[in-house]
């Protein structure tokens, strides 16, 4: 009950700010296409001495124009955001690739064992290992010796 209450309230939120600026948003891309196909216009004499104004673009065999695709703005929040994530993947990524590094070199290269959660059977192919240190369940394979493998939880060798 509590949770659909905040949707609500978020919903209601995102309608009443958001909503309004993309309209707003909407219809300044408008304006400014109806003034590109304004300036696209161009003057030519007419038969009467004045000017007359024709389309620069002619409908040839009843296809239509394409009109080009509008270019995000540089300044809108959507792009930022979009550049602000882009920094923040890569932040993200090279913080992982310096904590792999970093327990590579701690490690002596060892992977650390998968975690065996209580309650859970021990899969085909497995072998559940009790870390020396802190006496968390590890499984490794069959067959792999345990001073190969670091406890999932600790990183001491096993």
């Amino acid at each position: 009950m509590i949770q659909t209450i905040v949707w609500l309230i978020l919903l209601i939120i995102f309608v009443t700010r958001f909503v309004p600026a993309m309209k707003q948003k909407r219809d300044r891309s408008h304006k400014e296409m109806r003034d590109q196909r304004r300036q696209a216009d161009v003057s030519v004499p007419s038969a009467g001495g004045g000017m007359k104004t024709a389309p620069a673009r002619t409908v040839v065999s009843g296809k239509k124009p394409s009109v080009p695709p509008l270019e995000p703005d540089a300044d809108s929040t959507t792009a930022y955001l979009r550049q602000k994530a882009m920094e923040d993947e890569k932040a993200h990524a090279e913080e992982e690739r310096l904590e792999e590094l970093r327990l590579h070199h701690e490690t002596g290269g060892r992977m650390p064992a998968m975690r065996h959660y209580d309650g859970d059977g021990v899969p085909s192919g497995m072998v559940l290992v009790r870390c020396r240190y802190c006496g968390a369940e590890n499984l490794i394979r069959i067959g792999s010796r345990r001073q190969d493998f670091t406890c999932y939880f600790c990183r001491e060798i096993l």
